[in-house]
């Protein structure tokens, strides 16, 4: 379903709201303490029932950083007994569930004397739907602007005898949700298409850097099956999101990185005491991978002379510009068409030689 772009004054209520100039908006334990909050001032009515279904009927109560679990809810009997339910809520604004995280955490509850007997139901509570591929099958996903939001504002409705200050708090944060939604609604429905008003947008907000990550695990899971003996990751230095497509050999790891605009070919070493004395070696190791896929890959426009970036742990040239927010549909297949180059035997052999001789010495 396609969405309009925010129009000027959607994109103004959201970037002037106050919580981007207290560096707030993206602070994950600030929007779990308004969880917090609302469970516990809002017990009346019905506010976690309708965010957190599911949960065994009984007097809820909720706690902050339990067992590493961000927040916790716990249900007991009317009369005060043993945990009858929890809920355990996890919330990311920056990052996506690592690996069985919350598999882990239900685990580990559950063996403890106060929740053996208790029914646990798992919840992520986050700013962007989930990417297709990801497995969220053991939490129920959540969003803040579609399911959070409705519900603050019902909530709010019915609240009766609600002191001034908690109405007020709660008012400013439902304002913040309720801002996002036109942003995050546009931002889905044009999946890979270009964005080009959002950087700007999005660095008076302070949220370039998440959105950029998402829009990368997009891409990511486009891309598919990676060629053997490669793999990925996404990570985040200095607020700039990136993904990297990499293969390993020894002290050696080499491929592709993507961030802030720049496709770059890169060869690591993981220790600093090597640095220079392979530093010629990996120089011209990248000068021959860069040429082998210029070689394989004459279709892409990919920048024949760059120069190679000075010395350190993490070499690179830089193979093309490439803005994420310009149209990305197609780099998927392009990303492809690069790794099937370098998972050939002849780049392998590049990486192997250096390697040969790091061992000789190491």
């Amino acid at each position: 379903m396609s969405h309009p772009v925010p129009d000027s004054s959607q994109w103004r209520t959201f970037t002037d709201h106050p919580f981007h100039e207290l560096a707030l908006s993206d602070r994950e334990k600030f929007h779990t303490g308004f969880l917090k909050l609302a469970i516990e001032r809002l017990g009346t009515t019905g506010f976690a029932r309708q965010v957190f279904p599911r949960l065994p009927d009984g007097v809820l109560t909720a706690r902050l950083e339990k067992d590493s679990i961000d927040l916790l809810i716990e249900v007991r009997d009317h009369d005060g007994g043993p945990v009858t339910g929890a809920g355990i809520v996890e919330v990311k604004f920056k990052t996506g569930l690592h690996g069985d995280q919350i598999k882990r955490y239900k685990i580990k509850l559950s063996k403890q004397a106060a929740y053996c007997q208790a029914d646990i139901h798992c919840y992520l509570v986050s700013l962007f739907p989930p990417v297709p591929g990801r497995d969220t099958s053991r939490a129920r996903v959540l969003n803040f602007a579609r399911d959070v939001a409705p519900a603050l504002a019902s909530a709010l409705d019915r609240a009766s005898g609600l002191e001034p200050d908690d109405r007020a708090l709660f008012t400013i944060w439902l304002g913040f949700l309720q801002s996002l939604e036109p942003v995050l609604d546009h931002f889905d429905s044009t999946a890979l298409g270009a964005l080009p008003e959002y950087p700007r947008m999005l660095d008076r907000a302070r949220l370039r850097g998440i959105f950029e990550r998402q829009r990368l695990l997009a891409v990511r899971y486009q891309v598919g099956a990676l060629p053997a003996g490669l793999q990925s990751r996404i990570a985040n230095t200095h607020g700039n999101a990136l993904i990297e497509f990499f293969g390993t050999e020894g002290i050696f790891s080499y491929g592709l990185q993507w961030q802030g605009g720049i496709l770059k070919l890169f060869i690591a070493i993981k220790h600093a005491s090597k640095v220079a004395q392979y530093d010629e070696a990996r120089r011209v190791a990248l000068k021959a991978l860069r040429s082998v896929i210029l070689e394989r890959c004459p279709d892409l426009r990919l920048v024949p002379d760059n120069p190679i970036n000075k010395s350190g742990k993490f070499r690179s040239i830089t193979l093309a510009d490439w803005d994420i927010w310009s149209d990305c549909r197609d780099r998927p297949q392009d990303l492809n068409t690069i790794l099937a180059a370098l998972a050939r035997d002849d780049c392998r052999e590049i990486i192997r030689k250096i390697h040969t001789a790091a061992m000789v010495t190491v």
